[in-house]
């Protein structure tokens, strides 16, 4: 059963309830007796609250996204975040914090870029 049925499902019950207990209340004499559909109302509501608790249902296939759609394709960018630096070996946290060297390859800290291309010239004489 799908949460939207369960729902209409539950709803129904709650109604059902409601509908009956106010009926009779309505019909009955001032100071007479009325009937509390108390268990429906109960089972209405335990109902309604289960299916809330449920899944989602998965989307229209109207809405799915085609094969063809470009956020399929596999991204260009490299992964920064939670990798070592070429340069001074810690980790780098976030990708903001992290590039990759155009020469290399390698992942840096943005901070430790320019010390790291200094490497690529070999050495100072």
């Amino acid at each position: 059963m799908t949460r939207r049925n369960a729902l209409v499902v539950g709803f129904s019950i709650l109604a059902t309830g409601v509908a009956i207990t106010v009926g009779t209340y309505a019909v009955a004499a001032p100071g007479g007796t009325y009937v509390v559909a108390a268990g429906a109302i109960v089972v209405g509501i335990v109902r309604v609250m289960l299916a809330l608790a449920m899944p989602a249902d998965p989307a229209s296939p109207s809405h799915a996204v085609h094969i063809d759609d470009p956020r399929w394709r596999e991204s260009k960018k490299v992964q920064v975040a939670g990798k070592r630096c070429a340069a001074c070996d810690a980790r780098i946290l976030g990708e903001v914090d992290g590039a990759v060297c155009k020469r290399c390859d390698a992942i840096v800290h943005r901070a430790c870029l320019r010390a790291h291309k200094g490497s690529h010239r070999g050495p100072q004489l």
